[in-house]
């Protein structure tokens, strides 16, 4: 879990890059945090090449922090690197009921809006 925090939320960037204002971003950091967010996406890809879920054949307590960032970072237009494990592994999470109520939330109104 402490990898997938600083891992896939630290360099993710999200407030910069979707709750910004386009005028106001970093364009430079925002490439550097998508770039380094593929990066732990490539790794996570490496660790599903042999199990449907991080610790092995069933969803655990690992799974939830990774999984909740995924939502995200397929939701937005970005290059991400080909990632099938993760792929297949964010299909096996959308197909369950508690992920789609808790987790597949909107989120456009936050795009550029920094306050409420």
């Amino acid at each position: 879990m402490k990898t997938a925090g600083k891992g896939l939320r630290g360099p993710w960037h999200f407030w910069g890059f979707y709750r910004t204002p386009e005028e106001r971003h970093d364009k430079k950091a925002i490439e550097r945090a998508i770039a380094r967010c593929g990066e732990h996406v490539l790794m996570l890809d490496r660790l599903l090449a042999d199990r449907p879920y991080l610790c092995g054949d069933r969803i655990t307590l690992a799974d939830i922090p990774a999984g909740t960032m995924l939502y995200r970072y397929y939701g937005l237009e970005i290059t991400r690197p080909a990632a099938p494990n993760v792929d297949a592994w964010y299909a096996r999470l959308r197909e369950r009921p508690a992920y789609a109520a808790h987790v597949m939330v909107p989120f456009e109104e936050l795009k550029g809006r920094l306050a409420f």
